[in-house]
Parts: structure tokens; sequence; C-alpha cells
């Protein structure tokens, strides 16, 4: 079963798309047209300053219920999986979520942000998680926390290097979310490598990169959805993915899917872009 990276922690939502005929994708959250990610075989973040892009998609009020994760790409911008905020709970309303930001425990510290406005990906596809995007402006700007630049089309995800990827999600499929910020570390698959028959046979499209170790054991899972994939590009920390699907957590064969950073960074521009020149 595939799963999406988001966890609700009141109730959890398990619902599996279907491509063809067959079970494929699960989002890493439980909340979303799919359900499921958090980071297997990780390690605590040891400050927020490590990865101070870091925030948590949370229900709406003060209880902080976390569901997804997101990163802040300006200090009034999150970017966020379509599929964490375009489903029958969250309803693509921003009256329905908050966002934390700044703290490595997503249920204290930091600041609660509400939220304005909800942007999801035009070519967003349920049905496919093609285009998984979503940007989430702020009612306010963040004023703890520090955005991360996005992957442009002309900087290259090399196949093989690691990236990083990090997350309040589960630490095994099925279990509960982590109530500290986690990360790992995974190479970079090839498309053609994670479009092979044993692992997602032809579902990953251009708009996605796989990253995982080939027998399993570390893993974006339920809960992770939207969170951040980031790596070195030069000098600099670059937002290079966005946990989007799987099938399962940390399995042989079956790699963490992202949504790739540089497919959607022109929309994302001229989104803000269009969005801040309506506020003067």
């Amino acid at each position: 079963m595939s799963v999406s990276k988001m966890t609700f922690r009141m109730t959890a939502l398990t619902a599996v798309l279907a491509l063809g005929l067959a079970p494929l994708v699960q989002a890493q959250d439980n909340t979303g047209p799919a359900a499921n990610p958090l980071i297997v075989g990780g390690e605590p973040v040891g400050d927020i300053a490590d990865t101070p892009w870091q925030v948590a998609l949370v229900g709406g009020g003060e209880a902080r219920n976390q569901f997804c994760g997101g990163s802040l790409v300006a200090p009034n911008w999150v970017l966020t999986a379509a599929h964490c905020v375009d489903s029958p709970l969250w309803q693509n309303n921003p009256e329905r979520l908050s966002i934390v930001a700044g703290t490595l425990t997503y249920d204290s510290g930091g600041e609660l942000l509400g939220v304005s406005a909800i942007h999801v990906h035009p070519d967003w596809n349920a049905s496919t998680f093609d285009h998984d995007a979503a940007l989430v402006e702020l009612a306010t700007d963040a004023t703890m926390g520090m955005p991360i630049q996005m992957q442009s089309p002309e900087e290259e995800l090399p196949v093989g290097p690691r990236v990083r990827v990090s997350g309040w999600g589960a630490t095994s499929l099925g279990g509960p979310g982590s109530d500290e910020l986690l990360f790992a570390e995974v190479p970079v698959i090839s498309n053609d490598e994670c479009n092979e028959p044993e692992s997602y046979d032809g579902a990953i499209l251009q708009s996605m990169f796989c990253a995982g170790e080939r027998e399993g054991g570390v893993d974006a899972c339920q809960g992770d959805s939207g969170g951040p994939v980031d790596t070195i590009i030069g000098d600099d920390d670059r937002l290079v993915g966005i946990v989007s699907w799987g099938q399962g957590c940390a399995l042989r064969l079956k790699y963490g899917v992202y949504t790739r950073v540089s497919e959607i960074y022109g929309w994302a521009g001229e989104t803000m872009g269009m969005m801040m020149e309506e506020a003067k």
C-alpha cells in the first residue's frame, strides 16, 4: 500500500488513492486524499537553527494538532504539499489551519501564525500526485525561523548525493508521530530506477524525484508530508523537494517520493510576486 506522509493527531484518517486499478499512492499525512509520513530511522535535530525554515501545519486555533510540515520560503510564505491542504478535512480553507514556526517541538515554543490564503498548484492531480505543491500565505510575517531559497531550474539535483528530510512524522508505519523534530539523510535515486517494475512501475513523473536506501530502513512517513527536503548547492542550502508520498515507509525498493521544487519554482515565484503586487 502506498501512503502520503501526513498525520493528524486527533483523528487519523487513512485513504488510499488508486492509479488505474492498483492501490498506489498514500500521502505522508493522515488527512489528505491519501495518507501516511514521518521520519523512519532518523535522528533528532539538535537546534532549530539547523533547519530554521521548518514549520508545522496545525489545525486552526490554539491546540496545535500537527498534521503536515512545510518550509518558510519568504517571511510570509510557506511551501507545502497540495495534498496537505486540498482534502475533505481542510478544504483549502485558511481559517482551518495555522502555522507553527521557530521550534523543534511543534506543540510548544516558537510562534503560532494565522493563514490568510492557500494557493494550490494549478496542475495538482490528486490521483497521480503530480505537482503536489501548495503555497500558504501567512496573515503576518514570521519573526522566528528563516526562509530557505528554493532550487531554481538552472540548479542541478544530481543522482547519488544525499539530501536531508525533516519532520515530526511517524517513526514506523502506522505508529505515532514524534514530539521532537527528526531528520534523515537519504541518497537521490534516478527516476528511471524508481520507475522500475519492482519499485513504482512508471508512476514517477517529471515533477517528482525519489530518494532512499535500496534496502529501506530510512524514510519519511506519516506526518512528514509537505515538509522540506534540502541540500547544499554551491555554498548554500537549497530547498529541493517537498515530502509527498510513498509505498509504506522505509521498505526495500519503495523509495520516498518528493515533489521536485525546480519544477514548481516558476509558479511559486509568480504566485508570491503577484500577491505582493496586489497588496501594494
